[in-house]
């Protein structure tokens, strides 16, 4: 969906933000991935808190793109506790 044609801008990127951007730009380049495409609209156009919760409800989805899961964990869940793609260890009781 193009998020222009309902009056919302883009905003200027953060350093770590336009790293990321660009990153799945360049992956998505020739597959077209619509999960991709729709993280990279949520960042342009500021909707970082909205595009987190879409990578946790499209974990599984982006877990089968390991690239695009090592340019999240570095670009956009840096230091967050509620990062999805952390490695979880189970205890036994």
């Amino acid at each position: 969906m193009d998020l222009e044609l309902f009056g919302m801008k883009k905003v200027e990127l953060s350093a770590n933000h336009q790293s990321l951007v660009d990153g799945l730009k360049a992956y998505n380049n020739d597959k077209n991935y619509r999960i991709i495409n729709d993280i990279i609209q949520g960042i342009e156009f500021g909707m970082v808190d909205q595009t987190k919760l879409l990578c946790h409800t499209q974990l599984d989805k982006l877990r089968g793109l390991p690239e695009v899961v090592e340019l999240l964990k570095q670009h956009l869940f840096v230091n967050d506790p509620d990062n999805p793609f952390r490695t979880r260890k189970r205890t036994v009781q």
